[in-house]
């Protein structure tokens, strides 16, 4: 637009008093400004990651799922891909397990579901394990004809902890005793009423290891690797035949510890012998008692291979599950519900004084009683990173009782 004379004159005069010059404009006395900028930059930069990581980004770089069959590990991606969590994908797969494998698993037995958290740093385990009927005493499995099948069902815990894990971290929607008691049992509607999966916090070894507490014996790979690293072995050392001497002892010394625990509410034992399996120095002195013969676990083994369903999965969710589930034996108890549903024999996992199930000692820790859970080997486990959340990740598990001792050590070594 066009100025007026009198505003032009006014903007030339005031115009002529500019002249250049070699000083900073931005020039300022106090470094204020000049570490506000990156400051700003950092913490702008440092929100932002942090509302990926927590909002968005994945921190599982490969993901995948594992378990006995192929079925039910395509059905375990399938459910990760419909969105459902790492947890809905363990469920179906240990689901599918108990239809594809109904001789090793199923609804009517009960498992261990481990769960590490890796964007917040937090594993819990949920213990499915069955228990024992609240009607059950030794004097009933004293017969010396035979304990009857009805007798040696525990409370299933299958289905309770499956649905304890989906209520924690489940995205996706989702009884029998008539025929326990006409065979000679004692399980009723109220031991399934009362019965309830228990959460737990995990142990953990230098290598920051996680395994589920006792009654599982999962302690026990905790304290083979201990001796295992006295033994300063290298990756050079696997095939040398006095390395794998060592790898065995250990094996037998963990295993030795392990036969000797059992349901730490019912006996405080089990707390002062789980510190001695946790601790360096008394589970190597525990191995020095071991005779110095050539024996491995399987050599002096006399306890059943229990078989079990295994599922692992990583998924987008940052979760590293493992599962195992068992009916104990090979179609558990054989007995079969009008809905067909496999019950378990998880009260054969317990000792009493007419059944050691071939243990060369008692063990009083594992004593039957009411509402127990007994020793078990199942052991899922989960190998995290030692410094912070990079790095890599193991979900284990194996299939065959005592013998899975030997297979996720040997697997870590």
């Amino acid at each position: 637009k066009d100025l007026s004379a009198g505003t032009l004159h006014l903007f030339n005069q005031r115009l002529s008093k500019l002249k250049e010059t070699n000083e900073d404009c931005c020039r300022t006395n106090t470094p204020v400004q000049l570490y506000a900028v990156p400051i700003i930059l950092a913490v702008g930069v440092t929100i932002a990651l942090a509302l990926q990581i927590h909002l968005d980004a994945s921190l599982v770089s490969i993901k995948g799922v594992a378990s006995d069959h192929e079925r039910c590990t395509v059905l375990s991606e399938s459910v990760l891909r419909d969105g459902g969590s790492s947890v809905d994908a363990a469920i179906a797969g240990a689901l599918c397990l108990g239809v594809v494998h109904p001789h090793v698993s199923g609804v009517g037995g009960g498992g261990v579901m481990l769960i590490h958290d890796i964007r917040h740093n937090k594993t819990r385990v949920i213990n499915f394990e069955g228990s024992a009927p609240n009607d059950l005493r030794e004097d009933l499995l004293q017969n010396a004809s035979g304990v009857q099948a009805g007798l040696l069902v525990g409370v299933p815990g299958m289905l309770m902890g499956l649905h304890h894990a989906h209520s924690l971290y489940g995205r996706i929607k989702i009884f029998y005793f008539t025929q326990v008691r006409a065979n000679g049992g004692v399980l009723s509607a109220e031991d399934i009423g009362n019965y309830s999966s228990e959460v737990q916090q995990p142990l953990e070894g230098q290598y920051i290891i996680q395994v589920p507490p006792p009654p599982s014996a999962g302690a026990a790979l905790l304290a083979a690797l201990n001796l295992l690293a006295g033994f300063h072995l290298s990756g050079n050392d696997i095939t040398v035949n006095q390395t794998h001497h060592w790898v065995e002892k250990a094996l037998a010394a963990a295993l030795a510890l392990a036969r000797k625990l059992g349901d730490p509410k019912y006996n405080s034992s089990v707390s002062e012998l789980l510190s001695v399996m946790m601790s360096k120095s008394q589970s190597r002195a525990e191995l020095l008692q071991q005779k110095s013969s050539r024996t491995s676990p399987s050599d002096n083994e006399s306890l059943k291979e229990l078989l079990t369903g295994q599922v692992v999965v990583m998924g987008p969710d940052d979760l590293v599950v493992s599962v195992a589930s068992s009916l104990n034996g090979p179609f558990g108890s054989r007995i079969i519900t009008q809905s067909g549903i496999i019950l378990n024999s998880l009260i054969l996992s317990f000792y009493w004084s007419n059944h050691s199930r071939g243990l060369p000692q008692a063990n009083q820790m594992n004593h039957i009683g009411p509402g127990k859970r007994p020793l078990t080997f199942l052991m899922p486990s989960v190998m995290v990173p030692v410094w912070n959340k990079c790095g890599t990740y193991m979900g284990l598990s194996s299939s065959g009782g005592p013998n899975r001792l030997r297979e996720i050590t040997q697997s870590m070594v």
